[in-house]
């Protein structure tokens, strides 16, 4: 800026503010498109970079990824050099015709001075004149006129940078100044004659007038919700949400691979998988090597994709669009899948229902056992988060389809299918919710103990028993019922996983509980389908711990509630001699 004249200073200034902004701007929006998109998968490789370096197919997708992360810095960078070099340009001609300007100016400026002096001369022998015809009535005091300095005749006109300047800032006040107006303040309108010129060519806009710009169509991509909404406990379902209200189901044909397809996808949403992943833990999963080359697992992986599509285009024309005469959502935008780089991933326009409800519960669980709150008592809260979570859980993780393709999910090569792990994890949290469910039930029951119990507070504690009888019956039941389940084995020597522990202390708890309430007869139906489950889980191996046979002989062998006391008293010690379970 040192070569730039003075007066048009501010001109160049505000020139260098607008470039400043539009390269921010440019930069934010390289960084929404590029480098956040892209942040997470870079984030999770770049300390593999160099060992994926080394193959060569690698590097081209290292290279795309890394630049795609520093976009905005080299877009804001050839941008602010594109600039700089404008500007260079445009102040060469202003540079050539600067000096004859000042020159102009110096010699209209030498000129005025002496016009100057020259009227002022002939102004102060004309003051003089006139003090000398004054009357001597006049007072002294009464003459000032001799300290009046009197401009030229013709003022000096405004220099043509200066009006230039003063056109600029004009412009710059109209175009950055928004007009603002409250309850308060007068309308243009009312202000008239008032208004200064400088805003006499702003023209206020009405707030109720909206631009057509500012209500553009409503399109499926603006859809408040997700368009579509998986199921993967139990049942795998599909839906379509249609902008405006209503649904549509997907029909899914019960094909193994296909749902497979989308059920290794859709529970690991939020991350990218690298597609030989999925090509391997899906589609050549149990198949010879012969029949598992790369060029036909991609044929499948092509197909079935292409199937899952075509499904949700048919329901879209047949059942959403037809009926409503026009489109109403555009069969190319459901695209369940997004892929990058060879990377696969869950569309952000799905949502897996189901899961989403089981994790934001357990969540709460979780954090809870983290700070200790769960030690001595289960807060309201974390009960409710029980309930909740117990009531959305309608099965096991593709339970349906393991059971009809057992031999999809077998074992092979001494490794297990990916979906035992998802499968192990939600009945993790679903029986984490009946412990704590149970507890909870157990512990207000508790309250009632002490002093003499009314027919009113006896109830109530028999109907809290009641309900943590009946959850801890749930959990021992369901807890070994799945082979699946690889936290439910038996070994041959009597090495029992989590699961047949955890069990019984569920079904101890059960048959004392029981005994407390009176229902004795109950307590042999629940040990006889124990039993018989037990025995089928483990194809005869298990046998009952001597802690479980022992809390079932005392529970037989009472028939009063009140006989049982001794028991229920000494649960609470039970229960903190033992560990809770941990997911």
């Amino acid at each position: 800026m040192s070569g730039i004249d003075p007066s048009s200073r501010p001109r160049y200034l505000l020139w260098w503010r607008k470039s400043a902004l539009v390269i921010v701007i440019v930069g934010i929006c390289a960084f929404m498109i590029w480098t956040l998109p892209n942040w997470g998968e870079f984030w999770s490789h770049v300390a593999q970079f160099p060992v994926l370096w080394q193959i060569p197919t690698n590097r081209r997708t290292i290279i795309y990824l890394t630049i795609k992360v520093i976009s905005p810095l080299l877009i804001m960078g050839i941008l602010a050099l594109t600039m700089w070099l404008y500007s260079l340009i445009e102040s060469l001609p202003y540079e050539e015709t600067r000096e004859p300007v000042r020159a102009e100016r110096v010699q209209y400026r030498v000129g005025s001075v002496n016009g100057r002096g020259h009227d002022a001369l002939r102004s102060l022998q004309k003051q003089t004149a006139e003090k000398r015809e004054i009357p001597a009535s006049v007072p002294t005091r009464a003459q000032p006129v001799a300290m009046v300095h009197h401009d030229p005749e013709t003022p000096l006109p405004p220099t043509l940078p200066l009006q230039e300047m003063q056109r600029d800032q004009i412009e710059g006040v109209n175009s950055s100044v928004p007009i603002v107006q409250d309850e308060q303040s007068p309308s243009l309108a009312d202000q008239g004659s008032e208004i200064a010129p400088v805003g006499a060519n702003l023209t206020p806009v009405s707030s109720s007038e909206p631009s057509p710009l500012s209500q553009p169509p409503v399109t499926a991509s603006e859809h408040s919700g997700p368009l579509l909404s998986i199921w993967l406990l139990k049942d795998v379902r599909m839906m379509i949400h249609v902008p405006g209200g209503g649904q549509v189901v997907v029909p899914l044909s019960l094909n193994a691979k296909r749902v497979q397809l989308l059920a290794y996808i859709a529970w690991r949403r939020g991350e990218l998988i690298d597609r030989d992943k999925i090509l391997e833990h899906v589609f050549g999963w149990g198949l010879p090597d012969e029949e598992a080359t790369e060029e036909k697992l991609s044929e499948r992986f092509e197909s079935h994709k292409k199937l899952l599509r075509k499904k949700i285009k048919e329901v879209v024309i047949e059942q959403i669009n037809k009926p409503a005469g026009r489109q109403v959502i555009d069969p190319e935008l459901l695209d369940p899948f997004v892929s990058q780089y060879g990377f696969w991933g869950l569309s952000d326009i799905c949502r897996v229902e189901d899961l989403e409800i089981i994790e934001a519960n357990h969540r709460i669980i979780a954090l809870a056992r983290k700070d200790g709150k769960l030690v001595d008592e289960i807060p309201e809260y974390v009960a409710e988060a029980c309930e909740q979570l117990i009531g959305a859980y309608p099965g096991d993780f593709l339970e349906s389809l393991i059971k009809k393709y057992p031999g999809e999910f077998r074992s092979w090569q001494g490794r297990s299918s990916w979906a035992r792990k998802p499968y192990t994890l939600y009945r993790d949290y679903y029986l984490d919710a009946l412990w704590y469910s149970a507890e909870y039930a157990w512990r207000m029951g508790q309250r009632y103990d002490g002093g003499e119990m009314g027919e009113e507070d006896l109830r109530k504690q028999q109907e809290y028993f009641g309900k943590a009888a009946q959850k801890y019956e749930n959990y021992a039941l369901y807890a070994c019922d799945s082979r699946f389940d690889y936290k439910a084995t038996f070994g041959a020597h009597g090495e029992y996983g989590e699961r047949v522990g955890m069990s019984e202390r569920a079904l101890r708890r059960c048959v004392v509980l029981l005994g407390a309430i009176g229902k004795t007869d109950r307590i042999n139906q629940v040990w006889s389908q124990y039993l018989s489950k037990m025995r089928s889980a483990s194809d005869g191996r298990w046998q009952p711990s001597r802690e479980t046979l022992a809390d079932i002989q005392a529970a037989q062998a009472r028939t009063s509630a009140y006989r049982f006391a001794e028991q229920i008293s000494q649960l609470s010690s039970a229960f903190a001699e033992r560990p809770d379970p941990v997911s």
